[in-house]
C-alpha cells in the first residue's frame, strides 16, 4: 500500500463521526473492541405506550441517487403520503441535486405547497455502498428527524415499493409499537447449523426475520480492518490489521448482518444516537458498516426489551448471490409475494417497466385492505 497522507485542515467531521486512517487502524481496532466488550449502554427506555391507528406517526428517510428513478420515487410518495407523517429525502450530492427531487415530488406546484411542512429534501455527502460513511448519512438523517414527533422511522431506497396500503401498514405497526423490523442474521460459529445463502439462496428468499445464522460471504471478505474518514479518502482495507471478529465472539459478542432497509422504533434510534455509542460506531465502522450496524446492535443491547418482528422486505437473490443488489422484481416473483403477502411490508428492488405487473397487482390488492 502506498504511503497515506491526510490533510487535517480539510477534514470536516461532526463530533462523534468515525475517522479511521490506515495509520491508526490497529490502535483504533484494539481500543474500540476493548471498550465495546465492556458492554454497550444499558437499555433504559420504558415500553412504549400502545398507539391507535389514527395517532401513530411515521417518519420516512428515503435515499435517492439517480434521476431516472424519480418517477418511481414520486409514485411511492403518492402512495405513502399523509399530512400526519414526515418525509425526508436525502440525495447523493455527487449524483443528484435536491431540486430535481423537489420537482419530481411536485413541491413547487402552488396547490401542493402545504406539503412542504412535512416534506424535506436535502443533499447528503457521497458515500460508497457498504462502508461506514453510508451509515453516518443515515444516522445523521435519523438524528435530524428526532426533532419531529413520530413513532417509527422507515428507511427506504429509491427502488423500494410498499406491498400493502398505507392504512394496512399503519395498522400493522400500531399493533407492534415495541417491535423493530430488522433483518438480523448472526454469523455462524463452529458446529452451528447454517444457511449458506451463497449457495442456496432459495432457502432465504426474503429479508424478514431474526436469529438464523448463515455463512454470509462478507464475513470472509472483510477480514482486514477497513479505514474510512467521511469523504476524505476512499474506504480501504488495511494490510496487516485484522478485524477482531473471532476474538470478540469468543468473549460473547454477537456479530450479525442484514439489509440496511428497515423500520425502527423511535427508542432504538434515540439509543443509537447516544454519545456513549461512539466506541461501537468506531468498531462497526472498521467493517462492512451498512450491512452489520443495526443487526449487530440489536443483538448486543443489554436488557433490550423491544422485539424484532418476523415481517420485513421481500427480496430475491436466486441468480445474484454474489452481487450487492438483489434481482429486479418481475412477473416470476409475483406468486410468491402474493401467497405470503402478510409477511412483507415492502419489496425491492423494483423498476417501473420490468416490475409493472407486480406493482399493478400490489396496488389492486391494496385497494381492498
Amino acid at each position: 500500500m502506498s504511503a497515506f497522507k491526510m490533510r487535517p485542515k480539510e477534514v470536516r467531521l461532526a463530533p462523534g463521526d468515525v475517522c479511521i486512517t490506515p495509520g491508526n487502524a490497529s490502535a483504533a481496532a484494539l481500543s474500540a473492541s476493548r471498550e465495546v466488550l465492556k458492554g454497550l449502554p444499558q437499555w433504559t427506555a420504558p415500553p412504549a405506550r400502545a398507539k391507535d391507528v389514527l395517532s401513530l406517526r411515521l417518519a420516512y428517510f428515503v435515499q435517492v441517487s439517480f434521476v431516472e428513478k424519480l418517477p418511481l420515487v414520486r409514485r411511492v410518495f403518492d402512495k405513502l403520503y399523509s399530512p400526519q407523517d414526515f418525509f425526508m429525502y436525502s440525495t447523493d450530492s455527487r449524483l443528484l441535486a435536491p431540486e430535481h427531487v423537489e420537482e419530481a415530488l411536485g413541491l413547487g406546484v402552488p396547490s401542493r405547497r402545504g406539503r412542504r411542512r412535512n416534506v424535506r429534501v436535502r443533499a447528503g455527502p457521497h458515500a460508497d455502498y457498504s462502508y461506514w460513511p453510508r451509515v453516518q448519512v443515515v444516522l445523521d438523517g435519523f438524528a435530524s428527524l428526532l426533532s419531529e414527533k413520530w413513532d417509527f422511522v422507515v428507511h427506504l431506497s429509491e427502488s423500494d415499493y410498499p406491498v400493502h396500503s398505507l392504512g394496512w401498514l399503519r395498522a400493522t405497526l400500531a399493533r407492534q409499537r415495541n417491535s423493530n423490523f430488522v433483518e438480523a442474521k448472526p454469523r455462524c460459529k463452529d458446529g452451528e447449523q447454517k444457511i449458506d445463502i451463497d449457495k442456496d439462496a432459495k432457502k432465504a428468499p426474503h429479508d424478514g426475520g431474526v436469529g438464523h445464522c448463515d455463512s454470509w460471504r462478507m464475513w470472509r471478505r472483510f477480514m482486514k480492518v477497513t479505514a474510512s474518514c467521511g469523504g476524505e479518502f476512499p474506504p480501504q482495507a488495511v494490510d496487516g490489521t485484522m478485524f477482531p471478529l473471532d476474538a470478540m465472539e469468543r468473549k460473547g459478542f454477537v456479530f450479525a448482518h442484514g439489509g440496511e432497509w428497515l423500520i425502527l422504533t423511535r427508542e432504538v434510534v434515540e439509543y443509537a444516537n447516544r454519545p456513549d455509542m461512539a466506541d461501537f460506531k468506531r468498531l462497526i465502522g472498521m467493517h462492512m458498516g451498512s450491512e452489520i450496524f443495526w443487526s449487530t446492535l440489536v443483538f448486543n443491547i443489554p436488557n433490550f426489551t423491544q422485539r424484532i418482528s418476523e415481517q420485513g422486505w421481500y427480496t430475491c437473490w436466486d441468480h445474484m448471490p454474489n452481487d450487492h443488489s438483489p434481482e429486479t422484481i418481475s412477473d416470476q416473483h409475483l406468486d410468491e409475494i402474493m401467497q405470503h403477502r402478510d409477511e412483507y411490508l415492502f419489496t425491492r428492488k423494483v423498476d417501473l417497466n420490468q416490475s409493472a405487473n407486480v406493482l399493478r397487482a400490489l396496488d389492486n390488492a391494496g385497494e381492498t385492505e
